[in-house]
């Protein structure tokens, strides 16, 4: 890893790979990789992925290839289609279909790949180009082509399942992508310039396009919003942005002046601004707050921003002097914040004493010199400047990685175990670069290059294959471990 001196130097050229969360952020100053831009005459600033974890499978980038593991049932791995009773080296067919515990290499992709970024049921590979490919579910538009079903791709003619293509796409009409974040049906990309765009279902108003209904945009709902976007749309009124991520339902970026927007859904106060109901958001429960914005929104209060994690209905924004500030639910304790009360925090009535939300930024406790941050769903994870890595929220199939006896500062047992204050990873002994979480499941990428995983075996998406690692558990005698309460090396 270099250490950058950011205040002497203005373009940096060259460093080492980094994990990232579900919903790809860079962790910019840990490892970038810089592409020189010769159309605009200045050094682009990649942000590179390591592993990142989908729902029930995970890809990881080395050397510029990447590799998947674990479902292959609506194409996610990215290897193609293959007949009913046969299976590459490493899968199996499942009850579901294909599946691998074994990483396979994606093909058609090159050793160009900068970072990864992988949704519910899809994942995208961002170019040191500048252009993204994606394969996977096509249901929402999420792949980002367009309609139809070009080669590698299959049209079930179920809606319910819609196209699904087993080999990447080529993203339509983005060529200058720099950094790529994944929601669990959407997908935003930052460009060279310093503006977003996304694609892929709107539900909820995660692509931030507001009431508008863009061309290659499909659907509508009684929000007034577009269902839909197959292709890339701008986001409009998003300039000077510095990072990017996106959560379940929602999506949020940092921009270079230090402040934060988000916009999507904001049930649980994750957008971060506070008990008002601003212009363009939309009250749908009749309480006076905002249900959802469908267009960016200022973080209230939060300033010095330089990384931004969104999860499934919470985020949280690393500050430049090292500490982290979090806002939205605090349910299973993912805010790290503790049982304090807070400014803009409140309970909702189950008489635990616990702040179950806050809708405006609060900073996490005791928690200084972090250097990259990750939201799952239930999660967080913070790295340090020297590789040590915490976690907080929700153990549900031991995804927080407490191991076999849980800290006495957590509390609850089985699916209702919690951490609400920053614990450490069992058997994350080496430095680690980043964190990538999903629903059950969390992987970290190591400075050494190497992957290690616990949490959730779904489908083999951990990628050690038909084995069962010291500490994990086989509950159902297949000869794979379903569950690792603690971190092992992974295949990725």
């Amino acid at each position: 890893m270099k250490n950058i001196n950011w205040s002497a130097i203005a373009v940096v050229v060259a460093v080492s790979g980094v994990g990232i969360s579900c919903g790809v952020e860079a962790d910019l100053e840990a490892g970038l990789v810089a592409e020189l831009d010769q159309r605009q005459g200045a050094a682009v600033v990649l942000a590179p992925a390591r592993v990142d974890v989908g729902t029930a499978h995970a890809c990881a980038v080395h050397n510029g290839a990447v590799t998947c593991a674990g479902d292959h049932s609506l194409g996610q791995l990215g290897i193609g289609f293959y007949l009913v009773g046969l299976a590459p080296p490493g899968c199996l067919n499942g009850p579901a279909g294909l599946e691998c515990s074994t990483p396979q290499a994606v093909p058609g992709l090159g050793t160009g790949v900068v970072g990864v970024a992988s949704g519910a049921a899809f994942s995208c590979a961002l170019r040191s180009t500048g252009r993204v490919a994606c394969w996977g579910s096509n249901l929402y538009g999420q792949l980002g082509f367009g309609t139809g079903a070009p080669a590698g791709c299959t049209n079930t003619g179920n809606p319910m399942l819609g196209v699904y293509c087993g080999s990447p796409q080529t993203v339509a009409g983005l060529t200058d992508a720099v950094e790529i974040a994944a929601g669990d049906f959407s997908m935003c990309a930052r460009r060279a310039g310093g503006m977003v765009a996304c694609w892929g279902l709107n539900l909820h108003g995660q692509l931030g396009i507001g009431t508008t209904q863009p061309a290659n945009c499909t659907g509508g709902t009684a929000q007034g919003l577009a269902m839909q976007c197959w292709k890339p749309v701008a986001v409009p009124g998003l300039t000077s942005v510095k990072s990017l991520s996106v959560g379940s339902f929602h999506g949020c970026v940092t921009r270079t002046d230090g402040g934060a927007r988000c916009w999507g859904i904001n049930g649980s106060g994750e957008l971060g601004i506070g008990a008002t109901l601003p212009a363009g958001c939309q009250d749908l429960d009749g309480d006076g707050l905002a249900s959802l914005c469908p267009s960016p929104q200022v973080v209230s209060g939060l300033t010095g921003a330089t990384h931004i994690a969104a999860g499934g209905a919470h985020t949280c924004a690393r500050r430049t002097n090292g500490t982290v500030a979090c806002f939205g639910s605090h349910v299973f304790g993912q805010l790290g914040i503790g049982a304090a009360a807070a400014p803009g925090c409140s309970e909702i009535g189950n008489g635990n004493g616990v702040m179950d939300l806050c809708r405006l930024p609060v900073t996490v406790p005791g928690l200084t010199d972090v250097q990259s941050l990750s939201a799952g769903w239930l999660r967080t994870y913070v790295t340090k400047s020297n590789g040590t890595t915490l976690g907080f929220g929700s153990d549900d199939r031991r995804a927080l990685g407490l191991g076999t006896t849980p800290p006495p500062s957590c509390t609850g047992s089985g699916a209702m175990l919690m951490c609400a204050s920053p614990v450490a990873i069992a058997g994350l002994s080496s430095p680690v670069s980043t964190v990538s979480t999903n629903e059950g499941a969390s992987c970290a990428a190591m400075q050494s290059g190497n992957v290690r995983c616990w949490g959730s075996n779904w489908y083999g998406l951990m990628g050690f294959g038909q084995t069962v690692p010291g500490g994990c558990v086989d509950s159902n005698g297949d000869g794979r471990a379903d569950v690792c309460p603690m971190a092992v090396a992974s295949g990725l």
